[in-house]
């Protein structure tokens, strides 16, 4: 009998484990400071060709207050090679929610009123008052994020996004996440509309940004698996 409540135990155990902690948990692990530093140096001192080296970048993810939006809208704040020493390069505005499925849904937000377009440091203030029609998004580009055991993984449909590059020629973006506490996994392809990759220094790896304010710093990231 013992051996049987024993084994009852643990699966149930295994299962609380593994269950969906939803958007609440994800909104947590993001929030916060991310940089690539500690990829950005490994690979200088392997001395691996400039061509797979990554640039190196910061992030703060700052939860933003918008009582008009379901789920939870951040301003993702992106530094260059000098980290958070450095010059703040742009701000941009994301909103994560569950959809009908559970699934937690990510799209980019675009600013549709003159006012807002400003650059927003500083004015993060004026966002609580947004609405949903001061915003269009790119449904074709939303990342679907799905819990794995112990981390999120995000992904856009195959295909399906297509979006302006920098040079404003449209190219097809094929992004993935992974997310744990301490570790944020960043893979965006980028190719032609003839499916052909455009390559970038580093593009063939992903990113991989550790979390500043976490103990967990000088772990693995990605995790190793556990035994």
């Amino acid at each position: 009998m013992r051996g049987r409540v024993f084994i009852l135990v643990a699966l149930l155990s295994s299962e609380l484990s593994a269950a969906d902690p939803g958007l609440p948990c994800l909104v947590d692990w993001l929030s916060g400071d991310w940089d690539n530093i500690v990829q950005v140096r490994a690979e200088a001192d392997a001395a691996l060709p400039e061509t797979q080296r990554h640039a190196r970048y910061a992030m703060r993810y700052q939860p933003i207050a918008a009582p008009a939006f379901d789920g939870q809208l951040f301003a993702i704040h992106n530094y260059g090679a000098q980290g958070f020493a450095g010059p703040l390069r742009r701000i941009s505005l994301h909103r994560f929610y569950t959809g009908e499925d559970g699934v937690i849904v990510h799209e980019f937000l675009f600013l549709r009123h003159p006012e807002y377009w400003a650059p927003l440091a500083g004015r993060l203030h004026e966002l609580r008052d947004l609405q949903p029609a001061d915003v269009r998004s790119n449904p074709d580009c939303r990342m679907y994020w799905h819990w794995q055991e112990d981390h999120y993984e995000g992904r856009t449909e195959p295909g399906r996004c297509i979006t302006q590059s920098f040079t404003d020629a449209p190219i097809r973006v094929e992004g993935h996440g992974k997310l744990w506490p301490h570790c944020l996994l960043r893979h965006d392809l980028n190719l032609t509309l003839n499916g052909e990759i455009i390559p970038r220094p580093g593009g063939e790896t992903p990113e991989l940004f550790r979390k500043l304010d976490d103990p967990a710093i000088a772990t693995d990231c990605p995790p190793k698996p556990s035994q």
